[in-house]
């Protein structure tokens, strides 16, 4: 049901809540995070719940999409310190996804304000949330890549992460797209492998969020990694045509590909 839809049928607190943080969503998701916040701020207010790491974690995303980067952060943080905190309480199957969900908020926001080291520490809390999603793995492995190219040599190379790395490596077929951009990333790709990747993608809108994402990253290749200064503009001129799909990716090359 559309958000619209679910919002003039709410009865409860608890469903006008839910409603209104999806009219949130999704007008977050068509780039417009600025509009989205006032709904936010009316579902928080109605929320029960004192402790839900969900919201918060979709609290921060909506802060991020209005640009409120450094609340998205304090969101995320917040939102990653109770998840850990469930974690040592309880086997809940869901609490990786949780930690992984809040420490990629975390790591949207230090790469965005460029804060290399603290945007390395949430890519280790990442990796270690993941270690059965190798999806999860091989985009951390990605954002890696990035932020340790544009620390320009500034930020020592983590351990761990550098063995994900290597991990990653030995996976020979490209079977996603975050897989076929490692790949690239790591000198065993082309940009043909990332774009059937893409074409794979089941339906229209995965086909162009997952579009997004690799323009993003090969406009943060170009830039960070082959070292052209102005090199990642071409590449934010795309996203910027792709609107309203790839919302996290455009968010991100305003302060990373301009």
């Amino acid at each position: 049901m559309a958000a619209n839809a679910k919002l003039s049928i709410a009865k409860s607190r608890d469903d006008k809540a839910s409603a209104l943080q999806l009219k949130a969503d999704a007008l977050a998701d068509l780039g417009k995070g600025i509009d989205a916040w006032p709904y936010m701020m009316q579902a928080a207010a109605l929320r029960i719940q004192p402790t839900d790491i969900d919201f918060e974690i979709d609290e921060s995303y909506i802060m991020f999409a209005a640009g409120m980067l450094r609340e998205a952060r304090d969101m995320a943080d917040l939102a990653l310190n109770h998840a850990e905190q469930k974690a040592r309480q309880s086997r809940d199957a869901q609490i990786p996804d949780l930690i992984y969900g809040a420490a990629q908020m975390a790591a949207w926001t230090n790469v965005q304000m460029k804060d290399w080291r603290h945007a390395q520490n949430s890519l280790v809390t990442m990796a270690s949330a993941s270690e059965s999603n190798t999806t999860q793995l091989e985009y951390t492995a990605l954002l890696y890549v990035v932020v340790q190219a544009a620390s320009d040599g500034s930020l020592p190379k983590d351990p761990s992460l550098e063995a994900l790395l290597s991990r990653l490596d030995q996976v020979v077929v490209p079977r996603d797209v975050q897989n076929a951009l490692l790949r690239y990333f790591r000198g065993f790709g082309t940009e043909a492998g990332i774009e059937t990747a893409v074409e794979k993608c089941c339906d229209v809108v995965g086909r162009q969020n997952a579009l997004a994402e690799a323009i993003f990253f090969l406009g943060a290749h170009e830039k960070f990694v082959n070292g052209v200064p102005v090199g990642g503009r071409p590449y934010l001129a795309k996203l910027n045509a792709l609107a309203p799909y790839g919302v996290v990716e455009w968010s991100l090359a305003q302060g990373l590909l301009n």
